[in-house]
Order: structure tokens, then C-alpha cells, then sequence
């Protein structure tokens, strides 16, 4: 499935905001930007779309996606998600549309003999000589 746009209603940081004109061609989209710009948000809106057209996800929760200070409108209207290809009929396939995987690797595999607090770098300055 190729994304050709999104459209953000009162959604977490986004009043209103569309991306359109997404290339059927495109194999690869990179969201870059400066911290706090809605990078994450616009994840949340496709995971939310998502669950809302039957994939997982835990459901819609008003207090964390609406956008605060907006006016209530129907939960449907604040993320829509248009594909270039028809959307699958059959509820594996759904399932399957949208995919996000953070940068993000958890390596659990550590061990700690413990904790001991640092002595201040003023107490044995590092010479840089």
C-alpha cells in the first residue's frame, strides 16, 4: 500500500494539517524535523487510523488525541488516511496496512553490580595536557 495523504484534524498538536500529493512511486518517506514539531504525532495518527479500520491498537482515547483547547468533533473526523490502492476487504489484510517501527532498539541484554554515585569532577579535575 502507498500512503497519498493525511489529514490531521484537533489532533495532539495539529489544528489542521494536510499532507497530500504523496507520489504512488514513493518507496521511502522521511518525516525530519526539530523536536516537538509533530514527528511522533503524525505516527499516532496513522496507528489511531489504523485501529479505527481494523488493525490493532488500543482504541481511541479522547484525552490523549484530541488536540487540547479544540472543539469537540467526531473521533472519525480527526485522522484520515487515503491510499493510492483500494483498502483490503479481509480482516488479516487490514491488519497489515499500516506498520511503525521505532529508530528505538531495546538491548535487555545488560548486567548491574550496582549503583555508587560519582565523586564531583571538581573534587579530581581531569588534565587535558
Amino acid at each position: 500500500m502507498h500512503l497519498k495523504s493525511l489529514r490531521f484534524v484537533n489532533f495532539k498538536r495539529f489544528t489542521e494539517l494536510t499532507v497530500d500529493a504523496l507520489p504512488n512511486s514513493a518507496r521511502l518517506i522521511v518525516l525530519a524535523g526539530p523536536n516537538g514539531s509533530g514527528k511522533s504525532s503524525m505516527f499516532d495518527g496513522l496507528k489511531t487510523w489504523h485501529w479505527a479500520n481494523g488493525g490493532a491498537g488500543n482504541g481511541w482515547d479522547e484525552s490523549y488525541g484530541t488536540k487540547a483547547g479544540t472543539d469537540s468533533i467526531g473521533w472519525t473526523e480527526h485522522v484520515q488516511v487515503e491510499f493510492h490502492e483500494p483498502i483490503p476487504a479481509g480482516p488479516d489484510d487490514r491488519k497489515k496496512l499500516v506498520y511503525v517501527r521505532s529508530a528505538f532498539r531495546n538491548e535487555a541484554d545488560f548486567n548491574i553490580a550496582g549503583i555508587n554515585r560519582m565523586a564531583s569532577p571538581s573534587i579530581n579535575p581531569v588534565s587535558h595536557d
